[in-house]
């Protein structure tokens, strides 16, 4: 979420109040914890993935088979779930730590579950690649 200050993931882990994480998409993503820490396996129901209180509860959505068929990361498939939303409605938020002053930002209500299986290398226009150069310059840098 824009712009991703510190902390801004709390309400994900823990609940509570957030303009910018619905209720659903809090409730999947200590799902999605839970379960990896109980069972090693992220892997959500399909009524959870799609947002419960929302009534998009069609097994076939993205999110629902993103969700509920985990893709197990290997460095020869480098799949990963991007765990998104989408509508709700558009508020430009005044910033100091924003580098241009201000960013839109999407506030619910009528936030949505968006989930969907992506290539760890090509997304975020190639975080694998910019991981890589980090994972490589571990040796060089001081400790």
């Amino acid at each position: 979420m824009p712009p991703a200050t510190h902390g801004a993931d709390l309400a994900g882990y823990f609940g509570g109040n957030s303009l910018v994480q619905s209720p659903d998409f809090q409730l999947a993503f200590q799902r999605i914890w839970g379960n990896f820490i109980i069972n090693n396996d992220p892997s959500i129901s399909a009524l959870v993935a799609n947002g419960a209180s929302t009534n998009n509860t069609l097994s076939t959505s993205s999110s629902a088979m993103a969700a509920s068929m985990w893709p197990q990361y290997t460095f020869e498939t480098t799949l990963m779930l991007n765990l998104n939303e989408t509508g709700g409605t558009p508020v430009r938020v005044n910033s100091s730590n924003s580098v241009s002053g201000s960013y839109v930002q999407d506030v619910g209500p009528g936030l949505m579950n968006n989930f969907e299986v992506v290539d760890a290398y090509t997304w975020e226009g190639g975080r694998g690649t910019r991981c890589d150069f980090w994972l490589g310059m571990g040796p060089v840098v001081p400790g």
